[in-house]
């Protein structure tokens, strides 16, 4: 091969550690022992061969986990930023800008709200696209983009529709809100667990914002600045026992979900109008609605949050959730051991969770 020609007249010790150099543009196989040596000898390899394009596959990694220093990680422009399950802790990754792959960062990243609080977005970027440890994002398991929240703070009746709970209501003069308790949200593709207390269990998609500043009381107009990016929730939520609490209704354990990652804001679509809410049951449309729908719309419901009480950095707000959740419907229908629901938010995609027994 003309490659390892070249390389051994102008390399001949680098090319006793390769024992398998494949077309160009694809992988270097190498096994644990040649990777320190072949790694001391990267830059002089690349300068060298720059045409080659190629990155450095570590064996020894899990399945779909790659040590990478390929071309692509210096040129993702994607500000989707998630939480991942990595070596049994959290851990923060970057998605590429086709979402197949995330960029791990290197050990000490691993809560959303500690880098939004020290304003490091920008840093967790550099170091996620530095750390050359890839994973598919198929294969990673995702945690709520944000793993422990101080609130996670909800409105409810934002948009028009008939209400799963009290049927056809005027449209609200006032922002109606209820919060949710730390445990009741997982990340994309974990489990929703159907409450045993009740046949009653709902679904519905939110566009919900990540804060990413402390706050004080807000104007309207300056309500963006505090927001650092956009996710999706799927509100789980137990109509009979909204009946009686909406607090119990809607905080049974591991009964909601948020993800699958978060959208900066300043890579979300423009006009924030045009974001839309699409809520699959089992591959069939639920709900699908435009954020311009909302009867409060983003501003005035953070200025509203924030005359009582301060916001900071990873708190969660939701924003409501438009025609088409089961209890709305006639006849209602509400979810089912076996069910797969699905919210897609403009900009950040979609996050899949699967219903079992509670």
């Amino acid at each position: 091969m003309v490659i390892r020609s070249a390389m051994l007249s102008a390399f001949p010790v680098l090319y006793l550690w390769l024992p398998e150099i494949r077309d160009s543009g694809q992988l270097l196989s190498l096994n644990r022992a040649s990777n320190r040596h072949f790694a001391n000898c990267l830059p002089f390899f690349w300068m060298a061969f720059p045409q080659c394009g190629l990155a450095l596959k570590v064996v020894s990694n899990p399945p779909g986990m790659i040590a990478s220093r390929s071309k692509c990680l210096q040129e993702d422009t994607t500000m989707k930023i998630a939480t991942l399950n990595y070596e049994g802790a959290p851990r923060l990754g970057l998605l590429s800008d086709d979402e197949a792959l995330i960029h791990i960062a290197p050990s000490g990243w691993s809560y959303l709200e500690t880098v939004l609080a020290g304003d490091r977005v920008s840093e967790l970027a550099d170091a996620c696209r530095g750390s050359g440890l890839t994973i598919q994002t198929d294969q990673a398991e995702l945690l709520p983009v944000v793993t422990a929240p101080k609130r996670i703070v909800c409105i409810g009746r934002n948009y028009p529709k008939i209400h799963p709970v009290d049927g056809e209501l005027p449209p609200p003069t006032d922002i109606g809100l209820f919060m949710k308790l730390p445990g009741v949200l997982i990340g994309h593709g974990a489990p929703l667990k159907k409450p045993s207390e009740s046949d009653t269990y709902d679904y519905e998609g939110e566009i919900t914002l990540i804060i990413g500043k402390k706050t004080g009381k807000l104007d309207p107009k300056d309500a963006w600045s505090v927001v650092a990016g956009i996710t999706a929730m799927n509100d789980g939520s137990v109509r009979g026992w909204q009946k009686h609490s909406v607090d119990a209704g809607k905080n049974f354990r591991q009964s909601g979900s948020l993800g699958p990652w978060m959208t900066t804001l300043d890579a979300m679509p423009q006009p924030s109008g045009d974001w839309r809410i699409l809520t699959k049951v089992n591959g069939e449309v639920a709900q699908d609605g435009p954020a311009s729908d909302m009867y409060f719309d983003i501003p005035t419901i953070l200025a509203y949050i924030t005359s009582f009480t301060d916001l900071e950095p990873g708190d969660v707000i939701s924003t409501g959730s438009p025609e088409g959740s089961g209890g709305g419907r006639t006849p209602q229908r509400f979810l089912k051991n076996g069910d797969e629901v699905a919210v897609t938010i403009t900009g950040v995609g979609t996050l899949k969770n699967r219903v079992v027994a509670g």
